[in-house]
């Protein structure tokens, strides 16, 4: 039986490692090589190829601002045994977040946007069956604090491209109610995210995605990173499986909350630019102060905190660190 796509990550298992600088102090000193740490991470992923039952994998590891170590592993066409290249692109899954909370953070790095302004102020047409609606803000979609029920899946992973998700999620919570007060507590939201692309779009006057790959992907040089809006070449991406059977490219129409294709060496410049403070080379991409308040732990100031902080726990904006197991 097939899976879905959100249980099986995609049917391919994804890597981005990330090592902050070891050697600026001292000129003098060689280069780190990561020998020792590329092998052990060589093994580790071709253990977890065999333990998942995944066909391919694509890895990035990064020291400051270079790659440092680059590998693909298994194959993408199993019957014809094709490798990888390190431009295939792999569905990123809900990482798609960080990318919604940086256009919203670009918003109000243009000064477009307040954080803390209610979200009918950008969107006037936004409702829902509750009267306490209009108290939500664009922060409380960030953090999932709003109050929405939880998660659309009507069309959200499909065959092929059903453009409108965001708008048909929109149209549902007009007739529903909320859970909570906006800004009590934070659980994780889907359809906060979600309803970050139809903001984006009446502040900028762009679609989500055209907006994303304006001020996002294309200032990070992410040449091979976008959403599945169209059938991809078929050596473009790594497909998922039903047993040895290759699936077909799958649409994820959330594309705020998990609908973004990238390359770990993409990823890597992403990571780049937040160990640089927003900056990636000589390009800044976010504010110094965006980049900090992302990272931000958003939940301790709520009313009701389900996140258990002596475990090490905290939810940012398109971030949460996870200390705990995942079970907690």
């Amino acid at each position: 039986m097939k899976q879905p796509m959100f249980l099986k990550i995609l049917a391919t298992l994804y890597v981005l490692a990330v090592l902050p600088g070891c050697n600026d102090s001292d000129d003098s000193t060689p280069p780190l090589t990561y020998a020792e740490t590329i092998a052990d991470g060589r093994a580790a992923v071709q253990q977890a190829l065999k333990d998942a039952g995944v066909p391919s994998a694509s890895v990035a590891l990064i020291d400051g601002e270079r790659i440092v170590w680059s590998e693909t592993f298994g194959y993408t066409d199993k019957a014809a045994q094709t490798a990888p290249h390190f431009t295939t692109m792999y569905g990123i899954g809900s990482v798609s977040k960080v990318f919604a909370a940086m256009a919203a953070m670009k918003l109000a790095d243009q000064g477009k946007i307040d954080l803390d302004t209610p979200l009918v102020q950008y969107l006037p047409d936004f409702r829902m069956a509750a009267p306490e609606y209009p108290q939500i803000t664009v922060r409380m979609l960030l953090n999932h604090s709003a109050g929405f029920g939880g998660s659309d899946y009507r069309n959200a992973f499909t065959n092929i491209a059903i453009p409108g998700y965001a708008a048909q999620v929109q149209q549902s919570l007009a007739t529903q109610r909320l859970k909570h007060l906006p800004g009590e507590m934070a659980v994780y939201c889907n359809d906060c995210l979600t309803m970050i692309e139809p903001l984006v779009a009446a502040v900028s006057g762009r679609s989500y995605t055209q907006f994303v790959a304006d001020e996002i992907l294309t200032p990070l040089d992410m040449t091979h990173s976008r959403f599945a809006l169209e059938p991809f070449p078929a050596d473009s991406f790594a497909p998922g499986y039903t047993g040895d059977r290759a699936d077909p490219q799958e649409y994820t129409n959330a594309y705020a909350t998990g609908g973004l294709y990238s390359t770990p060496n993409d990823m890597a410049h992403l990571a780049m630019m937040f160990m640089n403070g927003g900056r990636y080379g000589n390009v800044r991409v976010l504010s110094a102060s965006s980049v900090a308040e992302m990272g931000r732990d958003q939940t301790r100031d709520l009313l009701f905190n389900p996140y258990p902080h002596f475990t090490g726990d905290w939810a940012g904006m398109g971030w949460r660190s996870l200390a705990s197991p995942p079970w907690v």
